[in-house]
């Protein structure tokens, strides 16, 4: 797990609580964009893109890890 998707579940529990109207895939998007927009415009549209389905928030998280580790 690195470090960068270690911060976006972080950040993502604090918003989802603050947020409750926001489902985990649609806080996981929108606290990676906060965090890192170049990540976030990265994934936007791919099928990894959490934002309007809650069961790719696990994939994403994945890609997070894999991109972190290419770069």
């Amino acid at each position: 797990m690195t470090d960068v998707r270690e911060a976006i579940v972080r950040d993502a529990r604090v918003e989802h609580r603050l947020h409750p109207e926001w489902r985990w895939g649609q806080t996981l998007f929108n606290v990676t964009s906060n965090l890192y927009p170049d990540l976030a415009n990265k994934v936007q549209g791919t099928m990894y893109d959490p934002f309007n389905q809650d069961s790719r928030a696990d994939g994403f998280l994945d890609w997070v890890d894999r991109e972190m580790t290419d770069e």
